[in-house]
């Protein structure tokens, strides 16, 4: 048990295809890459009994091979049957021999069973980093309809290398710069958002017969007018259920600030406790009404429960 010296002059060969591998996949990844060089085993359909994969590199676990410039691979594929589908695979294989410890690869099409459907068919998935001895790698799925191949479905991406990671994190890095400038932008929007906001009342009530809410500034004085908070009521007033409306301070420029007499519908997701507020508003303040506290069935049919309800608060908006 030791320590080896694998990238060392140490006066032997030394270095395995297995340390190679390995270190490969180190840097690289543990999984099965084709590379964007060459023609990046692009196919060409012949014919329907004839695929041709053109020159590309593949990296899996570790281990390099390809097909070189200007060079190809023809893969027969077997006739289908009249009125039957099939799926084949095209698969780049590596095999190592456990007499011997040679390692090969090789482009073959694992054909796949006639039927009503397309059905994948099995292949071998190994680890080569484990030791294991043969692992398929997918790289096309041919369907066959028929006499026909019908499609061709690519089953990899081509792998990025330093250059595209680079400008891809360039892209990346000035995207995220992009994205913090909106944030900041989105913030500073808030904040101005936060400072327009008043306060002109708080509190809970039904606003039933009588009640009169007053504002501490006019409506018209605000920036865009006012927004009435409404929450659920169980015997005290719940952090839940709210409901928002906006008035526009327009209903309350010139001569309209006598007021106006408004209905507003609410209603838990589920409908079991619709309610219905009647207000009247003017450029001061909120005049409640009798129907705010009431409960019963209307002529509708429609049950409404007003006393579910109460007014939390009006901001200046």
């Amino acid at each position: 048990m030791a320590i080896n010296m694998i990238t060392g002059y140490i006066g032997e060969p030394h270095v395995t295809s297995a340390q190679a591998g390995i270190s490969h996949a180190g840097m690289y990844g543990t999984d099965r890459y084709v590379l964007d060089v060459l023609e990046g085993l692009e196919y060409e359909l012949i014919s329907n009994n004839l695929i041709r994969i053109k020159s590309g590199m593949v990296l899996n676990q570790g281990r390099f091979m390809g097909i070189d410039h200007n060079d190809y691979v023809d893969i027969e594929i077997d006739n289908g049957q009249n009125n039957k589908k099939r799926c084949d695979l095209i698969v780049c294989t590596y095999t190592k021999n456990v007499e011997n410890g040679i390692e090969s690869a090789e482009l073959k099409n694992i054909k796949g069973i006639s039927g009503d459907d397309y059905i994948m068919p099995e292949y071998t998935k190994g680890n080569i980093i484990n030791n294991e001895t043969v692992d398929e790698f997918p790289l096309y799925k041919i369907n066959i309809n028929g006499l026909v191949i019908e499609s061709i479905d690519k089953l990899f991406q081509l792998s990025s290398n330093f250059s595209k990671i680079d400008s891809n994190v360039i892209n990346l890095t000035s995207a995220i710069s992009g994205i913090e400038e909106n944030i900041n932008n989105i913030n500073n929007h808030i904040s101005i958002l936060e400072s327009e906001q008043k306060i002109l009342w708080s509190g809970g009530s039904y606003m039933g017969d009588g009640v009169v809410v007053g504002f501490s500034e006019k409506i018209n004085e605000q920036k865009n007018g006012i927004v009435l908070i409404w929450s659920e009521y169980d015997s005290e007033p719940q952090n839940s259920g709210f409901h928002y409306f906006y008035i526009p301070k327009k209903n309350y420029e010139g001569n309209q600030q006598s007021g106006h007499s408004i209905d507003m519908f609410l209603s838990n997701a589920t409908f079991s406790t619709p309610a219905g507020k009647r207000l009247l508003i003017t450029n001061t303040a909120l005049t409640g009404s009798v129907l705010n506290t009431s409960t019963g069935t209307s002529v509708s049919g429609i049950k409404y429960y007003n006393n579910k309800y109460v007014l939390r608060a009006v901001l200046g908006v």
